[in-house]
Parts: C-alpha cells; structure tokens; sequence
C-alpha cells in the first residue's frame, strides 16, 4: 500500500475570490472600507471569474487581479480602506486568489 502525504487543498478560484469578498465585506461591516471601494473589487472579481469560466488567457486575469492589488494600496492611500491591517488582509487573500488561478490554469 502506497501512502502519499496529504497536499494542502489549493482552493479554486471561485472559493479564492470568495475569501478576497468575505475580507471586503468584514471590512465593510467594521467601517474601514468604503461603498466605491467594494462595487469596484466585486465588479472586477465577477469579471475574473467569468473569465476564467469561459477558459480566457491566465496571464490576462493575473493582470486584472494585479490591478486590484494596486487599487487596494491606493484606496488605503485615499482612505478608502482606513485599515492598513484590513488592506493588508485583502492583498493576501488577493495572492491566494492569483496562486487559485495560475494551479486552475496547469
């Protein structure tokens, strides 16, 4: 009987992006992000995913979600995001969502 040690579960890119929306919105219930803020990430997010549903070029998404990544710093900059820990927390799960894509992609 062969063992395999148990890989860590990559999540899928729609269960990524569902992180990166749960982070928007527990930063919404505590105030720290603005409404423009969250209409622009879910609008771009729910862009990705169709894309990504529709088999588009990976390189293209990870650009899309490397823009987000930028918005975030400077929504923290505008005071659209007044928590550096809660931008922070988005731009992570923004990378899990990346790594998501590019493992969907092989």
């Amino acid at each position: 009987m062969q063992t395999i040690s148990p890989v860590p579960e990559q999540p899928s890119p729609h269960e990524a992006a569902a992180v990166v929306l749960d982070t928007v919105g527990e930063g919404i219930e505590m105030g720290e992000i603005t409404d423009h803020f969250d209409h622009d990430i879910r609008h771009t997010i729910d862009e990705i995913l169709r894309d990504t549903d529709k088999g588009e070029d990976v390189d293209g998404l990870l650009e899309k979600v490397d823009d987000l990544r930028e918005k975030v710093s400077e929504a923290l900059e505008k005071g659209e995001i007044t928590s550096a820990d809660r931008a922070s927390a988005i731009d992570d799960a923004l990378l899990r969502f990346e790594e998501a894509l590019r493992d969907a992609e092989e």
